[in-house]
C-alpha cells in the first residue's frame, strides 16, 4: 500500500483525526503507523483520514478501536479524550440533519470541550477513534465512495449507537441503542441491493459488505445477551 506524503500537513477538520493524532505524537507515532501497529484495514484507514479535509464523519467499529488502545497503550486520559471525541461525533450527525456541513462542524468543535470535561468527571471510561490514510487510484475510489455513500451514512449511525450501548449504565437504553445499530446495519446491508455490481464486487465493496455483515453479527449478539435474564 502507497501513502500519499505528507499526512501530517493535512487540514484539521475531524475531531477524531485532531485528537487522535495529538495522542499517536505522544507516543512517538504517527497516523499511518495504524496500519501496522493496530492491524487496521487499510480502505477503513483512507476513509477515516479522508474525513480530515471533508465534513464528512467516519469512525472505526469498536473491536478495532481497543486494538488501537492495547497496542499504543493509551493512558485513561487519552482514553477519555478520544471517547469525548466519539460522543461528539454523534452530537455532530444531529446537527448536520439540521444545518450546514460547516457549522456543524464549528459547533462540534465548540462542544467537544464541554463533552469532555464531563467525561472527565464520569467513573466510567472506554473508547476511542482512530485515522491513517491510504488511497489506492482516487479517481475510481472517489466514485466508489460516491456510490456507497448511504452504506457509510448508516453504517457510522450504527457504530454511534453501539458505542452509545457500551457507556450507558441503564439496560434499558443499551438495549434500544443496540437495537438502533441493528436497524441501522440493516439498512446499510440493504443498500448494497442497488449499488451495481462493479462496485459491490470491487475490492473496497466487498470489504464494506464483510464489514456490514460482521458488525451486524456482533449487534444481533450482544442484543441476545442483553435481552437474555439473569438465572
Amino acid at each position: 500500500m502507497t501513502f500519499p506524503a505528507s499526512p501530517d500537513n493535512a487540514p484539521e477538520g475531524n475531531i477524531f483525526a485532531s485528537e487522535l493524532r495529538s495522542i499517536l505524537a505522544d507516543h512517538k507515532l504517527t497516523l499511518y503507523s495504524l496500519v501496522s501497529v493496530a492491524g487496521i484495514h487499510s480502505e477503513t484507514i483512507r476513509r477515516l483520514i479522508d474525513s480530515r479535509s471533508t465534513t464528512k464523519i467516519a469512525l472505526l467499529n469498536p473491536e478495532a478501536i481497543r486494538a488501537i488502545t492495547d497496542r499504543v497503550a493509551l493512558t485513561t486520559a487519552e482514553q477519555q479524550r478520544l471517547k469525548a471525541a466519539i460522543i461528539t461525533a454523534g452530537i455532530e450527525m444531529v446537527l448536520l440533519d439540521r444545518m450546514a456541513a460547516p457549522l456543524a462542524r464549528q459547533a462540534a468543535q465548540r462542544i467537544f470541550p464541554v463533552v469532555l470535561e464531563m467525561v472527565e468527571l464520569d467513573a466510567q471510561q472506554e473508547g476511542i477513534l482512530s485515522l491513517v490514510e491510504s488511497a489506492p487510484n482516487m479517481d475510481e475510489t472517489t466514485l466508489i465512495d460516491i456510490a456507497l455513500g448511504p452504506v457509510y451514512l448508516f453504517f457510522d449511525r450504527a457504530i454511534v449507537a453501539l458505542f452509545a450501548s457500551e457507556y450507558t449504565t441503564s439496560l434499558h437504553e443499551a438495549i434500544a441503542s443496540v437495537e438502533q445499530a441493528i436497524a441501522e446495519l440493516e439498512r446499510a446491508q440493504e443498500q448494497f441491493s442497488r449499488v451495481v455490481d462493479e462496485i459491490a464486487t470491487s475490492e473496497i465493496g466487498q470489504f464494506w459488505q464483510q464489514e456490514v455483515r460482521g458488525q451486524l453479527t456482533s449487534a444481533r449478539r450482544r442484543l441476545a445477551i442483553l435481552t437474555t435474564p439473569d438465572e
